[in-house]
């Protein structure tokens, strides 16, 4: 009695690990395995150097070597630091951010173009410095005058 209880757990632990449907009436499967659920990004540039972020989490500066892996789906590779999050300044760099799908099980290159847009970025990084800067000197202002009064 204790040997057949012994292997109908050791059965049923067998079949939970391996990931097995245990529901055979339901008509689905339901293994899983991590493998399938990740895919690989080799995110690559026309200048060397550039910064690499996806979905904003800076990866290292091109040439990148080896594939990234990461979850499939829908992701988002960049040469723009996550505080570039404006709409705005995203349509100006159209090159700048690009969503692509990774699917499981496969590796997908994405080019981003960053030598004809150095100076835009540049420009954008200066005009982005200037305007905290003026809305930081006006909210002082506005501090200083309300506390006058």
């Amino acid at each position: 009695m204790k040997r057949l209880f012994s292997i109908f757990i050791l059965s049923v632990l067998c079949t939970l690990l391996s990931g097995q449907n245990t529901n055979p009436e339901a008509g689905v499967d339901t293994t899983w395995s991590f493998h399938q659920q990740i895919g690989y990004i080799l995110p690559k540039s026309d200048s060397l150097n550039t910064p690499i972020f996806i979905n904003g989490v800076y990866i290292g500066k091109t040439p990148i070597k080896e594939p990234i892996p990461i979850e499939n789906g829908i992701h988002e590779v960049s040469y723009l630091p996550p505080n570039f999050e404006i709409p705005s300044i995203k349509v100006r760099l159209p090159e700048a951010v690009k969503r692509v799908y990774i699917p499981a099980n496969d590796t997908i290159t994405v080019s981003l173009i960053y030598d004809i847009h150095r100076g835009e970025f540049k420009r954008i990084r200066q005009e982005q410095i200037v305007t905290y800067s003026v809305g930081f000197t006006i909210t002082c202002l506005i501090l200083y005058l309300m506390w006058m009064i």
